[in-house]
């Protein structure tokens, strides 16, 4: 080989080394698209410390941050020209309805004054001379808010006045633009009555003196009483970070770990002025507010395709398909067995006497016997002794009524030969006893048959077992009457017995007494261990609580951490029933702080109770419920673990 032949060959090798480590640190770009509500600059200003660091934690990618409004937001996610999205929970939810693969990563937790707010919410706001109380004061009245779009400064508010039983066209709304600070204005300038805000604008406002506490009043939610700013509302997610469905699941696992990572309260978290980043919530209470107030994009009839209806329901459909299986085969099962039977009875018809008798008894797994026109047993199958216990030898001569389970009526047998007599034949459902005692369902068919005279010569009567389909029957009536976590009384249920308790209580004069029992810190279980510690609480207050009752009385479970105790019959005296009651729920209230082993961790629990006596002064379901959650609340005011009795003989809806 020359000498330049050798110097080509060199060149071509360093060429090739270099191309290939260029193409080994050859970095991806990931654009993440970032809603703006302030200039594109400072968005860019604040949050580039937080691309920084994922640059730094995954080096084989390069980020970049783009601040878009929510019109080139839509854009954007539909060109599928960004990767990642992060944005406010309701925009992520009218996003997520038109690509449902959206992924959440994790979840902004905000701070206020050091402390985490692991979302936020609405707050209704009245000046501090207003006689408006409670959310149902709003009927008729004027409120000020910064625009109907508005999540927090909106539609929180507007649910739950919805769920008060306060639909929109029972007050009027007037909207002033943002910021927020326009409605409060607003509403000290006296032209509302109130105003609704997001959580932190009055805090804000407060701190800036540019409003003094003293000047307004928020309507409080007591539920969120733990939440460190003014809240009206149920606290509702805050901004999820979100991967684009075309992104790897290997690249969304590292984007997620590196946002988890940051350290909570960190230097990092202080430059982006939050508190940290937790792992997804659930954004399903923010899509039920856009559904029931038919906001965007649940404004329209939505278009579903086939792959859309295939992904969201074919958990469902398979399991109906597999059902509608199920009872297809069964309904050829019945179809066949009908099917038989009928041409069992046509050979009865037509063939000799012992030739009928032949075919009915052996012919046929279903229990079968025969009688003649005395009812006197001549023949059974194989399956009638493997279903009653009888043998041939035991029956043959006896009347088909020893198998009577006497649980019904005497006219009930006799309805039932009038019926064969008349007809020729009866179907029906029947229970019959075993020869072991035991009593059980079935089905049964009993004909006449008879000779070319129409004279009747024997009866033949099938059965079929039906204990599992009364069982079956039986659970899901209980299913509809029981709270599937801890098999308790639901709602429905409970409403049943309170209402069967006033009829009572106005028939005996008798007092009775309803306990509302509501876990206190039961959240901090569910936030710091999962829910499905705080399933195994539930179940084990279940536990308790039925085991520290009367026999007669009733335990429910209304939902969350909410009990309900219905104490019946506990005396005609109000004295008597006060100390009755209170010695009751005392018992429940110490066995409630009894430690529990949750898998293996030890916790502690209380619970704040809340009591109203009720016997014939009272006749609305209702106000009683009412009633005994307002003394609740009180016993939750007065500093938790606590028991609050309501006035007795009051039909007022607050305490005196």
């Amino acid at each position: 080989m020359s000498k330049s032949h050798i110097n080509y060959y060199w060149i071509l090798v360093l060429l090739l080394s270099q191309f290939w480590a260029m193409s080994a640190w050859a970095k991806t770009d990931y654009t993440i698209g970032i809603l703006a509500f302030r200039p594109a600059e400072v968005v860019k200003a604040t949050w580039q410390p937080l691309v920084d660091e994922l640059q730094e934690k995954i080096p084989n990618a390069r980020f970049s941050l783009v601040p878009y409004n929510y019109p080139d937001l839509e854009k954007a996610v539909n060109n599928k020209s960004i990767d990642f999205v992060f944005t406010n929970s309701a925009n992520y939810i009218f996003l997520q309805h038109f690509h449902p693969r959206m992924t959440p990563l994790v979840s902004l937790i905000n701070q206020y004054q050091n402390q985490p707010l692991y979302g936020f919410g609405g707050v209704v706001v009245v000046r501090a001379d207003s006689n408006i109380r409670f959310l149902n004061d709003l009927k008729n009245k004027t409120i000020v808010a910064p625009n109907t779009h508005s999540l927090g400064g909106y539609m929180m508010q507007v649910f739950e006045l919805l769920k008060a039983g306060v639909p929109t066209n029972q007050y009027q709304v007037n909207t002033v633009g943002m910021p927020h600070d326009k409605s409060i204005k607003t509403l000290l300038d006296g032209k509302a009555d109130a105003a609704f805000v997001r959580t932190g604008v009055l805090e804000q406002l407060f701190a800036s003196g540019a409003l003094k506490p003293n000047q307004v009043r928020a309507l409080p939610n007591l539920q969120e009483a733990q939440f460190p700013l003014k809240i009206s509302t149920e606290i509702y997610p805050e901004w999820p970070f979100v991967a684009m469905p075309h992104i790897d699941e290997k690249l969304a696992s590292q984007v997620a770990s590196v946002l988890l990572s940051i350290p909570q309260q960190g230097e990092l978290a202080k430059k982006l002025g939050i508190f940290g980043f937790k792992i997804p919530s659930d954004y399903q209470p923010v899509r039920q507010i856009l559904q029931a107030l038919r906001a965007e994009p649940y404004n329209t009839t939505p278009t579903f395709t086939l792959e859309d209806i295939w992904f969201k329901f074919h958990t469902s459909i398979l399991t109906i398909s597999a059902l509608s299986l199920v009872v297809l085969v069964l309904v050829g099962l019945l179809f066949n067995t009908y099917r038989k039977l009928l041409k069992s009875h046509q050979k009865l018809k037509e063939n000799a006497e012992e030739l009928q008798l032949t075919a009915l008894s052996f012919n046929s797994y279903q229990p079968i016997l025969i009688t003649n026109d005395k009812k006197e047993i001549i023949k059974i199958n194989k399956a009638f002794t493997e279903t009653f216990g009888y043998t041939e030898k035991e029956v043959i001569g006896q009347n088909p009524s020893i198998f009577a389970s006497r649980e019904h009526k005497p006219n009930f047998y006799k309805n039932i030969w009038e019926q064969v007599e008349i007809n020729g034949f009866w179907r029906g459902e029947i229970w019959d006893r075993k020869k072991s005692g035991e009593l059980f369902p079935v089905s049964s068919t009993i004909t006449a048959i008879k000779d070319p005279t129409g004279k009747v010569t024997h009866y033949h009567a099938s059965y079929l077992d039906i204990t599992f389909d009364k069982a079956l029957e039986e659970h899901y009536k209980n299913l509809a009457l029981t709270d599937p976590l801890t098999k308790l009384a639901n709602r429905t249920l409970l409403k049943d017995r309170i209402e069967h308790a006033i009829a009572s209580a106005k028939r005996y004069k008798t007092i009775y007494a309803l306990v509302f029992i509501d876990l206190d810190n039961f959240k901090v279980l569910n936030d710091n261990y999962g829910h499905h510690l705080g399933d195994l609480l539930l179940k084990e207050i279940a536990n308790r609580l039925t085991h520290n009752v009367r026999d007669l009385d009733t335990v429910a479970r209304l939902g969350g951490d909410e009990f309900v105790l219905l104490l019946e019959s506990l005396s005609t005296s109000p004295e008597e029933a006060y100390e009755f009651a209170a010695e009751i729920v005392g018992k429940v209230q110490q066995a409630i702080l009894v430690p529990y082993l949750l898998d293996e961790l030890s916790y502690e629990a209380s619970a704040s109770f809340g009591i109203t006596l009720f016997s014939d002064q009272i006749s609305n379901e209702t106000l009683i419920m009412k009633q005994a959650d307002t003394a609740m609340y009180q016993a939750k005011n007065a500093g938790k673990n606590t028991i609050s009795f309501y006035p007795y003989n009051s039909n007022e809806e607050s305490f005196s």
